[in-house]
This record gives C-alpha cells, sequence and structure tokens, in this order.
C-alpha cells in the first residue's frame, strides 16, 4: 500500500507543469507556516459587475515580472446555495452550503467564492502592461492582505478577466473522484476515507514524511445523558453522503448526519497543504462530544499545545496535566510527519465549555462502550487529542459549529511556535480588496444639469475609448443601480431630457460610458 502511494505522489508532482517545480521542492521542510498556502477566499459580492456573468468565462491572472506580461494562476469558483432540509417539518432548517448538487446555473452570484492561493498572487501590474489577449474591457484587480500585526509581508495582487477563450493555468494541487470512500491526495499529504465518517489514513508525502500512515483514524464519541456513547462508526451508518467538488485549488466534500444527530453536517475543505473542517452540530442532549485524531505509534512522537508548550511524549503512558486544558491549537511531532491543528469554536448557550482532549494510554481500549465489533487498528490509545465540547443542550436546527485548520508537518519539524504561528494565522485572517476596472479607468466626473425652457440639459467631458453614454434617472440618488431608469444612450457627451424642467427638482440623474462591446462602464 505505501509502495502504491508513494508511485501515485510521483505521478503527481510529475505532472505539474514546468514552472511548478518550485511547488515540488516546497515539500522537503516546513518552515515557519506563511500565507502562501493558505487561500484567498473572495465572495461574490465583492464582484458586482460580474454579476449574472459565465463563470466558465472568468479567469484568474497575475502580472509576471519575468515577461513582462499576465499569467494564469490555479483558480476555481465554487457556486453556494442556501438548501433547506426536511422542508414542511419539525426539522426544517436551512443551511448555505457549497453547491455539491449541481442545482446553480453556472452564472456569478452574490454568494459564490472564488478561491486561489496566497501563493500564486504576485506584485500589482504596471497600467501599461497590455492585457491578456482575449479579455474583454473590464477586470478586477484583487488585492490579497496579511493582516497580522507586525508582519512584514507584501500585498499580493491578481486579476480576474472576463473572455470565453482566454487562457487558464493547467496545475491542479488536489485530486479526488469524489466518491466517499476514496482518498484525497495532494503532493504534499492524502486523507484515506474508508467511508462517509471513517478517515482512517493520514500519510505525509515523502521527502516531507515517510508517506507511512499516522493515524490510527479520526474518532468521534458522543455520550448521552444517561446512555452508552456511541462512535463514528454508528454515525458513519446513519450518514449520507451529499457529493463533493474538485477543482484546481480545493477539494470539498460534505456529509450529512451521524447516528440520532441527523442533521449534522460536517464538511472539508483540502488545499494543497492545508485542510479545513467544519462539523456543525445539531443534536439531542448528550453529557458530551468528543472528535479526535488517534495516533499510531511511532519514532520521537511529541504534542505540544498553547497550554503544554514544553511538550509530552506520545509513548503509550498516561500523561496528567494535559487533558481538559484550554482549547486553542495542538502541534503532533513525529520522525514520519505530523499535523498541526488550530481549534475554534463560537461561545453558544448550547454548550457550557470546550476543552482539549487527550489520552495517551497504550492500555486503555478506545472502543465506545459496548461495541465489542469495533474495528480500529491497535485496540489502545497512542496521543489521542481533539476537542471536547461538554453539557450540549440539544438542538436539531441550530447549531454548534466546530471549526479545525489543519497543516501538515515534515518530518521532526513540528514545534510550539509552529502552532503559535498557525494560531496567529487564524486569529488574523487574510483580507482582500477588490476594484472594478476598465481598460482606460474611467468615468463621468464632470456631469453639468441645467434647464433650457421646458427641457433639462445635460453635458459632460467626453471619455476617451467610450463607444457612447447611457443615461439613467433615479428620484432618490442612493438608490441601487438596478432601480436607476433608462432616459436613452447617446453618442455624444450632451443629452437632453425633453419636457422634464417641470420636474427638474424630483430627478436625478447619472451618465455611464458604453465599452466597445455596448456593457456599461464605471458609475
Amino acid at each position: 500500500m505505501v509502495r502504491f502511494l508513494l508511485v501515485a505522489w510521483s505521478l503527481l508532482a510529475a505532472a505539474l507543469p514546468a514552472g511548478a517545480g518550485d511547488r515540488r521542492k516546497g515539500v522537503s521542510s516546513t518552515p515557519p507556516p506563511s500565507r502562501d498556502d493558505e487561500p484567498v477566499l473572495v465572495s461574490g459580492s465583492e464582484l458586482p459587475e460580474f454579476a449574472g456573468r459565465l463563470l466558465a468565462d472568468l479567469k484568474l491572472y497575475r502580472y509576471d515580472e519575468a515577461s513582462a506580461s499576465y499569467r494564469p494562476i490555479p483558480f476555481q469558483f465554487d457556486e453556494k446555495l442556501d438548501w433547506t432540509f426536511n422542508p414542511g417539518t419539525e426539522l426544517e432548517f436551512t443551511e448555505k452550503i457549497y453547491d455539491v448538487f449541481g442545482a446553480e446555473d453556472g452564472r456569478l452570484d452574490a454568494d459564490d467564492e472564488l478561491a486561489f492561493m496566497f501563493r500564486d498572487a504576485g506584485r500589482r501590474a504596471p497600467s501599461a502592461i497590455p492585457w491578456p489577449e482575449g479579455a474583454g474591457p473590464v477586470r478586477y484587480e484583487l488585492v490579497a492582505v496579511d493582516t497580522r500585526p507586525g508582519v512584514q509581508n507584501p500585498e499580493r495582487y491578481a486579476y480576474l478577466f472576463e473572455g470565453a477563450g482566454l487562457a487558464e493555468s493547467p496545475i491542479r494541487y488536489v485530486s479526488w473522484d469524489r466518491l466517499p470512500t476514496t482518498s484525497i491526495l495532494t503532493e504534499v499529504f492524502e486523507l484515506e476515507f474508508a467511508d462517509r465518517w471513517l478517515l482512517t489514513g493520514l500519510r505525509i508525502a515523502p521527502p516531507c514524511g515517510s508517506g507511512g500512515d499516522l493515524i490510527d483514524r479520526a474518532k468521534g464519541r458522543a455520550v448521552p445523558i444517561g446512555d452508552l456513547e456511541v462512535g463514528e462508526d454508528s454515525w458513519n451508518l446513519n450518514s449520507v453522503f451529499l457529493g463533493g467538488i474538485t477543482g484546481p485549488v480545493r477539494a470539498i466534500r460534505y456529509v450529512r448526519g451521524a447516528k440520532s444527530g441527523v442533521n449534522t453536517i460536517h464538511y472539508d475543505l483540502v488545499y494543497r497543504n492545508f485542510w479545513y473542517r467544519r462539523v456543525n452540530l445539531r443534536v439531542h442532549p448528550l453529557e458530551e462530544f468528543r472528535f479526535y485524531f488517534d495516533w499510531l505509534p511511532g519514532s520521537h512522537t511529541v504534542l505540544y499545545t498553547g497550554a503544554v508548550s514544553a511538550g509530552v511524549p506520545v509513548d503509550g503512558v498516561p500523561d496528567p496535566g494535559v487533558a481538559g486544558t484550554s482549547l486553542d491549537w495542538s502541534v503532533m511531532n513525529s520522525a514520519e510527519g505530523g499535523i498541526g491543528v488550530v481549534y475554534r469554536l463560537a461561545p453558544s448557550p448550547l454548550y457550557s465549555r470546550a476543552e482539549f482532549h487527550y489520552r495517551d494510554d497504550e492500555a486503555f481500549d478506545d472502543a465506545p462502550a459496548g461495541n465489542p465489533d469495533y474495528d480500529d487498528e491497535d485496540d489502545a490509545s497512542w496521543g489521542a487529542h481533539g476537542v471536547r465540547v461538554l453539557d450540549v443542550e440539544g438542538s436539531n436546527v441550530t447549531p454548534i459549529p466546530i471549526e479545525m485548520r489543519l497543516y501538515p508537518v515534515c518530518g521532526d519539524e513540528g514545534t510550539p511556535s509552529f502552532g503559535e504561528a498557525i494560531a496567529e494565522m487564524a486569529d488574523h485572517p487574510i483580507d482582500v480588496r477588490a476594484g472594478f476596472e476598465t481598460i482606460d479607468g474611467s468615468a463621468v466626473r464632470s456631469l453639468r444639469v441645467r434647464r433650457d425652457g421646458s427641457d433639462v440639459v445635460l453635458d459632460w467631458q467626453p471619455l476617451d475609448g467610450a463607444s457612447g453614454y447611457r443615461i439613467h434617472v433615479s428620484p432618490d440618488p442612493a438608490a441601487p443601480h438596478a432601480d436607476w431608469g433608462t432616459l436613452g444612450e447617446t453618442p455624444d457627451a450632451r443629452f437632453v431630457d425633453v419636457g422634464a424642467a417641470a420636474d427638474a427638482e424630483g430627478r436625478c440623474y447619472h451618465v455611464v460610458p458604453l465599452l466597445p462591446d455596448g456593457r456599461e462602464g464605471l458609475w
């Protein structure tokens, strides 16, 4: 099995095009984590001028200094929608999800999401650089900003163009066939799924890690009040795979249900060197809920946390003073590779507290009580670590959101400073600004309005590159663009609103340039 995986990773790395060599080299060590392997996420609401455009016609570029031109970079648009589950019943709830159902129309909406990697954006493009061949006359300049205090990390720029024939990057960071029982593979790590809730393998690819499996499995436990605990194997039996998405930048995997928590939804966003998992827990009252990674025995394995920065050896011998500490971050380090995790739970009246779960005990059979057929690998608990939520009040419609941000760690390179760095990145996420631009960057800013007898006359300074002008009118100057009426169009920098003088006090005007393809320019 390991030999096959090494071949698969080699093929994935070899499939990267020329120019991606820096990414292949980048897996050999784990420097202090940087923004490079984190995604930049842009909501469709930040791109209003592209609303309704075909997503297939939108392409993302960076400025390449070596060639003094624009080069395509990996990206993907993922559509979102508000999906109502159990409609018309007392268990009805609505959740905004990525469109794993394929129900959307392939056009940009306000809640859709553009994703690209911080590493792939570049320096700001000089204004004189020609736009890519086939690009339309308008674009968005996207500025990604590292918001960590005191960090000197230059802003990164990317450019979103529209055009049916635009080139796009051939690079793909993630491989998955969108089945619930298959692995998600990147050139850095692999998640092995045996089924919907059953994550039974985590491997860090050579040369960063050994390629060997690091975990017994990802485990879950729920303890109903006055009843026996149930585990992820039982959750799995009463769950449904909702679907998945695979693109150049990330894979998205959705599962609904967890035994009696039928409205619990968890999903994974898997990137090249970063993994985000969210569990939206909807369930009846529980004494406690746990989700954690049970490790396999390995060499030089040490666990660090925000509360235990000196670390404890993972050796199958219980360690007092680790379980029940504050929940912030953890780093599991071993010679074969490891994982860093940031845990985030928003305060909620639906639970009393959340804390760090830990058990390192070779003699403890980590099977759910009352389940003699539980099928883990070692019948023990080696460095089992994760999140524990206590005194769950219970709701089948309102979720307790449990977030985990996970980062692969190369062999023997996990340290407390790694954990502190990923926690700081979680608390100071990447900010992004979107600026709409036309080829000439112009908008009408010189409008003059005057009465001429019974008419109202409008004139303005003509703009270079405008094929004409469209005149809009509204009684409210603050009204959304879509609510303004259209009076007409003119090829000249002058327009007469015939007979409008009597109502001039109730009319506000806006003149918008028309681009060569007939679309409106800047307001």
